[in-house]
């Protein structure tokens, strides 16, 4: 074989990468072009908002496919919570964990179609709740979540007059600077009931050794039993720390001191409550008398210990209008005590 001929084959051989490189790029370029002119043309093409840096919640504009998201292993639409959103940008990053707004909703990317993909596209999730709780600051913080269709496991077993509720619910959030701040035992508010943090999964990397591509965070949380007492931020749930009682104490004031101070209570549930009167921040040993009403009777049952103390138990729901419970001091300040009776969860 000539030396000439063998130049011949290395010089194709070294034109196969170029020649094959100049076709893909010429593939996706008539690629976006078709997808640009079906963007045209498509009737599912709309103006969202985009989430401008990761973990604001300010959006820009946004032109893409909204589609249905279909379950791989049946077939089946995946419902109205979920979505497939298809850009006609080939170039668009499309992260996990980046959030968009439509629908008056708050949507997070959950799955991506990206890797070594010449497409972009990715399912999103409807957040379908905000989780609200305090910070060491005191500051209230809220962030859009995805919480659980349901209960993951759900019970209340009864130790004499406590019934202590047993359920767990996963929630998932942009794993941001708000939210990678949560720890075990931080109490959050959802809706109407109170959970506390137990488990936290925040190390589903999208890059192996990158300890920083984590965009989704996970919490798995129980029913707590105490609602949060700091009735005045919007019944919003904080740190398990301190009562919030001592707050209420006007140095130049006497003040009618709960402890604790209940705002509601699952069914079951037993409650002992300490009552004082306080001048300024000094306890007074001042007797009171208490009287219940505002509930049914066969809903609640309401103990007097003595002139300083009483005990509740929440027999039965009831929703329609608050137990209250009204305590006269013998120098004739009066405070009333304002508490739901809610079932087991």
């Amino acid at each position: 074989m000539s030396n000439k001929y063998l130049d011949s084959i290395n010089t194709t051989m070294r034109l196969v990468p170029k020649d094959f490189r100049q076709a893909r790029k010429q593939y996706e370029y008539d690629l976006s072009a078709k997808i640009e002119e079906e963007f045209e043309m498509a009737p599912n093409v709309y103006k969202i908002g985009v989430e401008k840096v990761f973990g604001t919640l300010q959006f820009e504009d946004y032109v893409c496919r909204i589609i249905s998201a279909i379950d791989p292993k049946t077939g089946l639409n995946l419902g109205d919570d979920f979505r497939r959103i298809i850009s006609k940008d080939l170039n668009d990053p499309m992260a996990m964990g980046w959030r968009y707004r439509f629908g008056n909703n708050i949507w997070i990317v959950t799955n991506t179609n990206n890797y070594k993909d010449i497409t972009k596209s990715c399912i999103i999730r409807r957040c379908n709740n905000v989780v609200k709780w305090v910070d060491k600051s005191g500051v209230v913080v809220e962030e859009p979540c995805i919480a659980g269709y349901a209960l993951k496991y759900s019970n209340a077993y009864y130790n004499d007059l406590n019934a202590l509720p047993q359920g767990t619910i996963n929630l998932t959030m942009q794993n941001n600077q708000n939210s990678k701040r949560l720890k075990i035992n931080d109490r959050l508010y959802i809706g109407s009931m109170v959970y506390k943090v137990k488990a936290v999964n925040d190390f589903l990397r999208q890059e192996t050794y990158n300890e920083d591509s984590n965009p989704l965070i996970e919490f798995m949380c129980t029913v707590d039993i105490e609602a949060p007492e700091n009735s005045d931020n919007g019944n919003l749930a904080s740190s398990d720390t301190e009562n919030k009682n001592a707050s209420e104490i006007n140095n130049n004031k006497q003040t009618v001191v709960f402890a604790p101070d209940i705002k509601s209570m699952i069914a079951g549930a037993s409650k002992e409550v300490k009552v004082y009167l306080y001048n300024g921040k000094h306890k007074t040993d001042l007797k009171f008398t208490f009287s219940a009403s505002g509930v049914p009777e066969n809903n609640y049952v309401f103990n007097v210990i003595d002139d300083n103390s009483f005990t509740v138990t929440n027999v039965s729901s009831y929703l329609q209008s608050p137990l209250e419970i009204k305590c006269v001091c013998e120098n004739g300040i009066e405070r009333t005590m304002y508490i739901i009776l809610r079932g087991l969860y």
